[in-house]
């Protein structure tokens, strides 16, 4: 049956009256609220931009616009990339409804910055609209850049850990919590950036005074945003976060908190308690196989794939594949679902009360980027 709603957070989707929600919670009891993380943190920069001093978004609109309906502008663009020596990079069109564009526009503005900026500079060039001028000409621009630029890239590195496939709500407080952590040691520390911090020790004391306040707000904003709807979950996401850990250091008294936030009906704890155990001894023996457990997972993966290729596992295998690519250190990951799969196939005995709980859990999702991406496609499609 259904286990939750995952949406973007409107009114008319999550909100407390006659929502999309609402109206299916009174027909499915404990129905789970998936709220859609990539919104939140998208719309916490929002919120938090209108703490700062300079309307980045509308300079980096102005900016593209200027030169995107005119090839004589970026022919006279480029002889300034010649000057300076520097390949030449077209500007990256921020559009304000896009999860992921202001930190790629800021940083590839940050990218040809000197090119552009003695472009601007030019007194002689009279379609240069004033206000981009002055503000190519204010340190106070390049500094909030330079601070965006830093701050935003964990908040995007976490927009896209979120779009990943292979993450639910299983993995939301892990993700959420870690951003928090980052953001709440540069609150702490003042530390927005090495770039930013030399530019605000050239600049004069009092507008750098305010800049860092703006700076302030701008974390503690988009925190307090981010923190009014994970607030509401948090106890259910801790507890369903340690599922994501695999069954090793998973324990029954965890089992029986989940169970107790969820409301799953159905569940036979006597018979839910037996499987549980029997799921850790087998764990314990695949475990000490002189085969590294990754590779376990990797061959059953694949011997299913085997069995019916008309299923959507090979694609998961590769958005798998795509997926550990991705990490910094090139490790192989356990994906835990993976694991809990195996697990069910392997064991000696059927699980079925585990099996449904792991299910469920497994079944809300983190955000609604899925959907999102199909929008774009049928929109290019039609």
């Amino acid at each position: 049956g259904l286990t939750s709603i995952g949406a973007d957070n409107t009114n008319v989707n999550m909100g407390n009256n006659h929502s999309v929600y609402t109206l299916f919670n009174n027909e499915i009891e404990n129905l789970f609220k998936g709220n859609c993380y990539c919104h939140i943190l998208h719309n916490g920069v929002k919120w938090g931009h209108q703490q700062l001093t300079v309307d980045i978004e509308k300079f980096l609109v102005m900016t593209y616009a200027h030169f995107s309906h005119s090839a004589k502008r970026i022919e006279e663009l480029k002889s300034y990339h010649e000057f300076y020596e520097q390949d030449f990079h077209v500007l990256l069109k921020h559009i304000k409804i896009r999860w992921l564009s202001l930190y790629s526009s800021i940083e590839r503005l940050l990218l040809v910055y000197k090119p552009v900026k003695s472009y601007f500079s030019d007194q002689l060039n009279k379609e240069i609209p004033k206000e981009l001028e002055n503000h190519f000409q204010s340190e106070e621009t390049l500094c909030v850049l330079s601070f965006l630029h830093h701050v935003l890239f964990e908040i995007q590195k976490t927009n896209l850990e979120l779009q990943k496939e292979c993450i639910t709500a299983i993995d939301s407080y892990r993700i959420i919590t870690s951003l928090q952590y980052k953001l709440k040691q540069r609150l702490n520390t003042g530390f927005f950036g090495i770039h930013c911090r030399q530019m605000l020790d050239r600049i004069p004391s009092d507008t750098s005074i305010e800049l860092q306040a703006s700076f302030v707000r701008f974390i503690s904003t988009f925190l307090e945003y981010a923190d009014k709807y994970f607030s509401q979950n948090v106890a259910i996401l801790e507890a369903i976060g340690h599922f994501g850990n695999g069954i090793e250091n998973l324990t029954w008294s965890r089992i029986q908190k989940c169970i107790e936030l969820t409301k799953i009906e159905g569940l036979n704890e006597d018979n839910l308690f037996n499987e549980f155990t029997e799921l850790k001894l087998t764990f314990e023996i695949i475990k000490k196989k002189q085969v590294p457990l990754f590779d376990q997972i990797q061959f059953f993966l694949s011997n299913e794939q085997e069995k019916d290729t008309n299923t959507s596992l090979p694609m998961t295998i590769r958005q798998n594949e795509m997926d550990e690519e991705e990490q910094e250190d090139q490790t192989n990951v356990i994906r835990s679902y993976q694991l809990w799969a195996m697990l069910f196939a392997v064991n000696a005995t059927p699980t079925p009360n585990m099996k449904k709980l792991i299910c469920f859990l497994y079944s809300i999702p983190a955000s609604n980027a899925y959907v999102e991406c199909v929008f774009s496609d049928m929109k290019h499609i039609y």
